[in-house]
């Protein structure tokens, strides 16, 4: 993989985005091993939280919490199969609050779509790590199960 769109749905913000190596992910690969197998586990180098994932056909959805409140969650489309259902997906389950995304328009596959949570304003600090955490677990799904 050469890139990886990363898209943050709250704002519409794009960016094409270098992965980082597998070395980088394995952490955040192991992570999602683990919650892919229980449906959640806890993030070995973040104390307290969780992520949770499964799979919406060849795609990936996955959600970061701590103490029962959702931070962010996010979707991984490695290829334009099952892209749009995951982009649908993404936006229908907002809980009501407004995305600037379009929802009829996925970004050309692979990509990563991040909706922030209204949880992620108890953990302020979790904006120091949790960006390259999502670009780490998208990585690790999209070189181990779609390469």
């Amino acid at each position: 993989m050469s890139y990886l769109y990363f898209v943050t749905l709250n704002t519409g913000s794009a960016d094409r985005i270098a992965p980082p190596s597998a070395i980088v992910t394995q952490a955040a690969a192991l992570d999602l091993a683990r919650a892919l197998r229980d449906g959640v586990t806890g993030i070995a180098r973040h104390s307290g939280f969780q992520l949770q994932a499964l799979t919406v056909g060849p795609a990936l959805l996955c959600t970061v919490s701590k103490a029962g409140q959702p931070l962010a969650t996010f979707g991984v489309a490695a290829r334009s199969r099952g892209s749009a259902n995951l982009w649908q997906i993404m936006h229908e389950t907002s809980a009501g609050y407004g995305l600037a995304s379009d929802r009829t328009s996925p970004p050309p596959a692979p990509w990563c779509g991040v909706r922030v949570e209204p949880g992620f304003l108890s953990y302020p600090d979790a904006a120091q790590w949790l960006a390259s955490y999502e670009v780490d677990v998208a990585t690790a799904w999209i070189e181990k199960r779609h390469q």
